[in-house]
């Protein structure tokens, strides 16, 4: 019993600091970019996340990500934090901050319901879910866990052209989970998604609300949502990462859209660095939100181009949108860029070869301009044959018509009825295999 309190509070401190760190990060970054920080302690610790990732990029791409420059990185955090602190204690207004949250405890209203019930939560999460008694032996094992753990030991989490592991484990979930097992044993990983950023998550959306002044009734039932939806977890990838940054990113664009269409477009091109470095930590934490990320950027360039003070700023501040989005990707493009380029080449060689080898679908056989450029061309030629190409044991098939049903008039190839001609193709010596079920 005393292990496991013990176990506990040891978390609970650690994840204290980590907050700490990550806040005094994001306060710097949110006054020197807005003219008034904003008052939302969520907000910033997610802002200071993002500059995290950013910084965690520069230390992979140039191989210094080991355990020292993580805490290199955590301390300065705490550094600033005290230095902030002094600085606060010293004004007026800073102050009054202390008499202001005593006030707040001593008259507790229902306004702070939402925020009592995601921290009692979290702490039930931290009571049951830290350490872990369960991992996925395949992803977590094989793929997730490598990362972070070749981070500490080697400075950068990839290993050039002979690295075995798919891109997209390579992240900036794996940049944090490096922290975390840093001073964590293994069955701790789950503090940082899990209960980190699912509190994250909670106060993001209650803060969202505040500035919306939605009342406390949604803002509840909105908290009461992200703790009961199912999240599908079944491995240590990003999850509630993810949901924290898309949560933070839209109280920034909140906090854009709602200036002065008057202000200044120094002040508006600043004030548009949050929410560019916010929906790039998306992509960065997990690749396949890069579809996201994009229309959420053309559904706020709009926007903000209506609410600009004229149409050549508004474009500007459009462009300004994409470019500083790329600029914070540039040190992860930069560090995966050879793995997702030897993964094209490889994927185009694989397809080319087993359409060659006789009677399947080549994608494209011809060699045409540009060959060199296997990246966009693979995933063209991926989305147009979704439908074409099927795996069935592992052999490449024949092109057959969608939908269909094997034994129908309109199946064509060995994916015909499961009798007829079956389905391994004939140039194929593999031993027989019991009979394919018709699809529904």
């Amino acid at each position: 019993m005393v292990h496991h309190v013990i176990d506990f509070l040891y978390t609970v401190t650690m994840l204290a600091v980590f907050f700490a760190s990550t806040y005094a990060w994001g306060r710097l970054a949110t006054c020197l970019l807005y003219k008034q920080a904003p008052r939302s302690w969520p907000f910033t610790s997610a802002v200071g996340l993002a500059l995290w990732i950013f910084v965690g990029g520069l230390l992979n791409a140039s191989h210094l990500a080991y355990g020292a420059a993580l805490d290199g990185v955590l301390v300065l955090g705490l550094i600033l934090l005290a230095g902030q602190a002094i600085r606060s204690l010293r004004t007026p207004e800073g102050r009054r901050v202390p008499a202001a949250w005593a006030r707040g405890l001593q008259a507790p209203t229902a306004e702070w319901l939402p925020t009592v019930l995601i921290t009692a939560v979290g702490a039930f999460r931290i009571a049951t879910l830290v350490p872990a008694g369960v991992f996925n032996y395949h992803d977590d094992f094989q793929s997730y866990l490598v990362p972070p753990v070749r981070m500490l030991q080697t400075g950068a989490m990839t290993s050039g052209a002979f690295d075995l592991l798919a891109p997209s484990v390579h992240g900036a979930q794996a940049f944090f989970h490096g922290f975390f097992l840093r001073r964590f044993p293994i069955t701790a990983i789950n503090a940082f998604d899990l209960i980190f950023c699912f509190l994250l998550t909670g106060f993001l959306i209650d803060s969202v609300g505040r500035r919306l002044r939605i009342r406390w009734p949604c803002r509840f039932i909105a908290v009461l949502l992200v703790i009961f939806i199912h999240p599908l977890y079944v491995n240590i990838s990003a999850l509630y990462s993810c949901s924290a940054m898309l949560v933070a990113a839209v109280y920034a664009s909140l906090v854009m859209v709602e200036s002065d269409a008057a202000a200044s477009t120094g002040f508006r091109i600043r004030a548009a660095i949050p929410v560019c470095i916010l929906v790039g930590s998306l992509i960065t934490l997990k690749v396949t939100l890069l579809t996201f990320a994009v229309l959420y950027l053309s559904l706020l360039a709009p926007i903000l181009w209506w609410r600009s003070s004229s149409a050549r700023s508004g474009a500007w501040l459009a462009v300004w949108l994409v470019l500083t989005t790329a600029a914070f990707l540039a040190p992860w493009i930069g560090l995966l860029i050879e793995d997702y380029v030897s993964l094209a080449t490889t994927a185009t060689a694989r397809i080319e070869a087993r359409g060659t080898a006789g009677g399947g679908v080549l994608l494209s056989t011809e060699r045409r301009p540009g060959h060199a450029f296997l990246v966009p061309r693979v995933l063209v030629r991926s989305f147009r044959r979704l439908f074409v190409l099927r795996h069935l044991d592992g052999v490449f098939v024949r092109r057959s018509p969608w939908p269909f049903r094997p034994g129908s008039p309109g199946a064509r190839g060995p994916l015909a009825p499961c009798g007829r001609r079956g389905v391994l193709r004939r140039d194929r010596q593999l031993p027989a295999t019991p009979a394919v079920p018709a699809f529904g």
